[in-house]
């Protein structure tokens, strides 16, 4: 078989989907003419879509030193290097493939997102318009526009866009989800909870625990009178914190709840044994007649901004860790306050609604004891520990933060699910939020439909933590006249 023929038949592998034995193709054709373009290049695209990447930037650099002027070439880098998180890389791929080829309408969709990723939500929106301009049936490219727009919390127009991908492809999953949470955002709960069940269709929605059983799944469609519901946590501590409360509603329809608890947890939602029978993630479930996943109930129950339910109230602290606690941090002769600033380390981080403790104790006002609520700390915040010297941290586990949140004063937190468990309990909460949100907190309004104790402090500017803190500590001392 001759270079050329080898080199067809690897193209061929790869238009049916057979991704490695086209690649070993072309392999085969760059070991007998290390110059052959098409074969470096589409080599370089097939490595880094089957996790090759590192192979695959090599390859793409030895195509570009043959045709340094490849449009496509430059682009299909540009993918790589995002993928690799490479993204000021990637941005000067996509710029050069724009300079040699201005209509090329996946370079500007491909730039659009990565200026997403960097944060430049603006440029990213020219970026997708200009590809929708150039194609206006880019339905990736309308659908990507309302991410951008949403995160600068322009909503309506955000629906707009992701309708428009809805109108080209009316199964285009990620433009379903996002309008979803673009819904959500703006507080259409109705609408928003209905086409939150395409979450389970995004592949890419990595933090959802999948659960397949043989019986029906329950949304509110049959009856539920006499028969066994099993509601299941899918999704974050905070998730479950939050929508547990809709667990009694189901029991007031006539079900026998059976209600599947993730571990951490295990302590903390054990008075809700009281009216619905709890069973620990992993551990053998009893009979049910039908599931439901547990942020599916809002949907199923038709649950409105008018229509939430308060926390429910069976779920306290633990009064012998509460006491444990009071002994433990002694008389008080300062106002307490908790502390929360992250999420859990063992997850992926997530910088927009993390505030760096180097930075909160900058901020933190003198006439306060402060108690930190994390469960985990990092080597960065140990040395702020060091540098501030004033802040307890007893590294208590869920049951343990809430008899906490029973002695403080006051709890503040960022979007983690610290600030789920003491409004939870009813306790006051400042919680701390980005310029635009995660959908729960909704935009604007200064409080929370779901926790009545709660107080939001939103960024004034996209990532600007510094003018939160500032309001936040002249608000500490003039509440506590400190």
């Amino acid at each position: 078989m001759t270079v050329e023929e080898t080199f067809r038949e690897g193209f061929a592998l790869q238009s049916r989907g057979d991704l490695a034995p086209a690649l070993a193709c072309y392999e085969r054709v760059i070991a007998a003419h290390p110059g052959h373009f098409d074969a470096l290049h589409l080599a370089a695209v097939l490595c880094s879509q089957i996790g090759q990447k590192g192979r695959g930037l090599e390859l793409f650099d030895q195509a570009l030193a043959i045709v340094p002027d490849s449009a496509a070439c430059h682009g299909n880098k540009g993918v790589a290097l995002q993928e690799l998180g490479r993204r000021t890389e990637a941005l000067e791929s996509f710029e050069r493939a724009l300079a040699l080829a201005p209509t090329h309408a996946d370079a500007h969709y491909n730039r659009g997102n990565t200026l997403h990723f960097m944060r430049q939500f603006e440029q990213a929106i020219a970026s997708h318009d200009r590809a929708v301009a150039l194609q206006p049936g880019y339905t990736s490219a309308w659908a990507n526009r309302g991410v951008s727009l949403q995160a600068l919390g322009r909503c309506d127009e955000a629906l707009a866009s992701y309708a428009r991908a809805i109108a080209i492809d009316a199964d285009h999953l990620d433009a379903h989800w996002n309008r979803a949470l673009c819904q959500l955002l703006s507080g259409d709960l109705v609408n928003g909870w209905r086409n939150y069940e395409w979450r389970w269709k995004v592949e890419k929605v990595g933090f959802l625990h999948r659960r397949n059983f043989a019986q029906p799944l329950w949304l509110g469609q049959t009856p539920l009178s006499g028969k066994t519901l099993l509601v299941h946590a899918e999704q974050g501590l905070g998730d479950t914190l939050q929508f547990c409360r809709h667990l009694r509603q189901v029991v007031r329809l006539g079900a026998r709840v059976v209600f599947e608890v993730p571990r951490a947890l295990w302590g903390v939602l054990a008075p809700l044994s009281s009216f619905v029978h709890p069973v620990l993630r992993g551990c053998e479930l009893p009979a049910f007649d039908l599931h439901c996943p547990l942020l599916s109930l809002p949907h199923a129950l038709g649950i409105d901004l008018s229509s939430i339910p308060l926390p429910d109230s069976a779920i306290k602290a633990d009064p012998g860790r509460v006491q444990f606690w009071r002994d433990r941090l002694g008389k008080p002769v300062r106002p307490r306050i908790g502390l929360a600033w992250g999420g859990s380390q063992a997850g992926e981080v997530d910088d927009t609604r993390s505030v760096a403790l180097a930075e909160l104790v900058q901020h933190l006002p003198r006439g306060f004891d402060y108690v930190s609520l994390q469960k985990e700390i990092t080597p960065a915040d140990r040395d702020a520990f060091n540098a501030h010297g004033g802040i307890r941290h007893p590294g208590a586990d869920f049951v343990d933060a809430a008899a906490l949140c029973e002695v403080l004063d006051l709890v503040v937190s960022v979007d983690t699910s610290i600030a789920h468990l003491a409004g939870t309990l009813g306790r006051p909460v400042w919680v701390l939020l980005p310029r635009v949100p995660d959908w729960r907190w909704m935009l604007d309004r200064p409080d929370s439909p779901w926790y009545p104790t709660a107080r939001l402090w939103r960024q004034a500017r996209q990532d600007d933590w510094a003018e939160v803190l500032e309001r936040v500590a002249a608000a500490l001392r003039l509440q506590f006249s400190v």
